[in-house]
């Protein structure tokens, strides 16, 4: 008896096991098709989207901002503006053209206008290295006889310029896979379908390439914008800054007002002249018909009084 339980033991754990061994094999069954079936479509995917896929992984990775490590340069474009009063403009022009070729500088251009009152003013822009920007600038001010306004402003552009930087390797990435899976294409429709991601790539890289240019050139270039004007003649001695000089000033601008009224009344007399001319020989003719018709009627009424009397 004790051998036939031992059996039945044995027998039970058996038929156990077998029944758990059924039990898991279609789901193993079910699983190896679907895995198969899963790398059977890959390889059909790799081929027909991994331009896109190429292109979209680009563009994620390109999304992500650069943080500013310590041995990245700082990327800044300074600028400044100048405005004031000058001396003569030839000798100072003359000088100006010297400190920009001490500093490396060029003149971008120069306007210069003549006023009524003999006096030129113009403008000057100003292209010097960045680290001839403040030395420029100070002998700038050294050469007005007197500064009107100044206004000095930073672009800081690092974050940009090396976010740009890391998304043109990112494009430049897909462009080298892309030529590769362009290589490997078995069809035309692979074919187009690559180029075109291709052709798109291409022209992000081109875009980016020239605003990389247009900062670096910023960057290493400041700007300086120069307003200029010489002496007024009406006291230009005297224009200072305190009570008088404010005082000269208004009266400087009233003279100024009464020549401007008065230049435009001979400028309008002047130019309805023949108008004016006109309208008075038609009058004193008018008045002269006039009287050669009343003269005839008083010549009639004297005869007639006499006749009466």
């Amino acid at each position: 008896m004790g051998n036939i339980k031992v059996l039945l033991s044995w027998g039970l754990i058996i038929l156990l096991l077998i029944s758990c061994g059924n039990d898991s094999a279609p789901e193993m069954g079910y699983d190896a098709p679907e895995a198969a079936e899963m790398m059977a479509e890959q390889p059909y995917m790799s081929k027909a989207a991994i331009g896109r896929e190429g292109e979209e992984a680009a563009d994620a990775e390109s999304s992500t901002i650069i943080p500013e490590q310590s041995g990245q340069q700082r990327m800044l474009i300074q600028r400044a503006s100048l405005q004031g009063e000058i001396g003569e403009y030839d000798p100072w022009f003359s000088q100006l053209q010297e400190l920009v070729r001490r500093q490396k500088g060029f003149i971008v251009n120069s306007v210069t206008r003549q006023t009524y009152e003999d006096a030129r003013s113009g403008n000057i822009t100003i292209r010097v290295p960045q680290d001839g920007f403040e030395a420029m600038l100070g002998a700038l001010k050294i050469s007005f006889s007197q500064i009107e306004s100044e206004q000095i402003s930073g672009d800081d552009v690092t974050e940009e310029f090396y976010d740009l930087s890391a998304r043109l390797d990112n494009q430049r990435k897909a462009e080298q896979r892309l030529q590769e899976i362009l290589r490997a294409a078995k069809n035309v429709k692979e074919i187009l379908e690559v180029e075109r991601e291709l052709t798109r790539v291409r022209e992000n890289i081109e875009r980016m390439e020239g605003r990389k240019r247009y900062l670096q050139d910023q960057v290493s270039l400041s700007t300086i914008e120069v307003s200029w004007h010489e002496p007024y003649p009406i006291m230009s001695g005297t224009r200072g800054r305190g009570f008088w000089g404010t005082i000269a000033r208004g009266f400087e601008q009233g003279l100024r007002g009464f020549a401007d009224v008065l230049s435009g009344l001979i400028a309008f007399l002047i130019a309805g002249f023949p108008v004016y001319a006109f309208i008075i020989a038609a009058g004193w003719g008018l008045v002269r018909l006039y009287r050669r018709a009343r003269g005839p009627k008083k010549a009639v009424k004297a005869s007639a009084t006499k006749d009466n009397k």
